[in-house]
């Protein structure tokens, strides 16, 4: 909610997805394996930045390979007023048949569960 006590909704992309507005402008920095975000709309009161990564080990492609991606949000109040934020977050997995929430090093995560092709089981 902004300051004003409206409510605005935006898809962290910048096309329309489900009804929804996608944000004006999306700033990419990449440098392997890591990636940052960051979300512009001048309808929103905050500044949203993502940064994710892939676990990358040189010299290990096993390790390497897992299909394994962190993210992490900072969400900037842009106002000197009190806005109320949320995040949802979709990510279909074709494999999975069941998830999990657990706490993986202090942090929350998705665990998504399945078998895949052939009856092996990714997870």
């Amino acid at each position: 909610d902004t300051p004003d006590g409206k409510t605005v909704a935006r898809v962290l992309e910048k096309q329309p997805l489900f009804s929804r507005q996608g944000v004006k402008d999306i700033r990419y920095i990449g440098r392997f394996p890591f990636v940052e975000l960051y979300y512009t709309d001048p309808a929103l009161p905050v500044s949203v930045k993502l940064s994710a990564f892939s676990p990358f080990i040189p010299h290990d492609a096993r390790n390497s390979a897992c299909p394994v991606i962190h993210f992490s949000f900072v969400i900037s109040n842009l106002t000197n007023l009190p806005v109320q934020v949320s995040l949802m977050f979709s990510i279909e997995n074709p494999f999975a048949d069941r998830s999990e929430m657990r706490f993986i090093c202090g942090r929350k995560a998705i665990v998504l569960k399945g078998v895949g092709p052939g009856g092996h089981n990714p997870s």
